[in-house]
């Protein structure tokens, strides 16, 4: 009678993993909202082309609406950064105006303690 073959702990390990590393990948995959199926077919070069020529001229006139809207977008960003930035300078220029004024009234005393105190 043979002897019942018994696997190690490393094999078991190994053979989980061989299982559940791509399921998990599918299931993250998935949960990401992509298509873990087409995925795996794009890796292993599996399926048609045609799908993929497909999809590109439908893509390529919402494309350029999207690029637009981008571009738009991009102008806003930059138009609200410039006017930010233009705003801490406005803030920056009085601080600096405030701070003169400090210096010179401190300036002004102690020039008066100096003759005060030569006298």
């Amino acid at each position: 009678m043979a002897t019942k073959y018994k696997l190690t702990g490393c094999a078991k390990f190994f053979f989980f993993f061989i299982l559940a590393a791509p399921l998990a990948y599918m299931g993250a995959s998935y949960y990401n909202g992509h298509d873990p199926i087409q995925q795996a077919k794009d890796f292993f070069h599996i399926g048609n082309d045609d799908s993929k020529e497909a999809v590109e001229p439908s893509e390529n006139g919402t494309t350029e609406s999207k690029t637009d809207n981008v571009v738009s977008g991009e102008a806003e960003l930059k138009e609200l950064e410039l006017k930010t930035l233009e705003t801490k300078l406005d803030n920056c220029r009085e601080e600096n105006e405030k701070q003169e004024l400090l210096i010179e009234s401190l300036n002004k005393e102690i020039s008066r303690l100096k003759q005060k105190a030569g006298e």
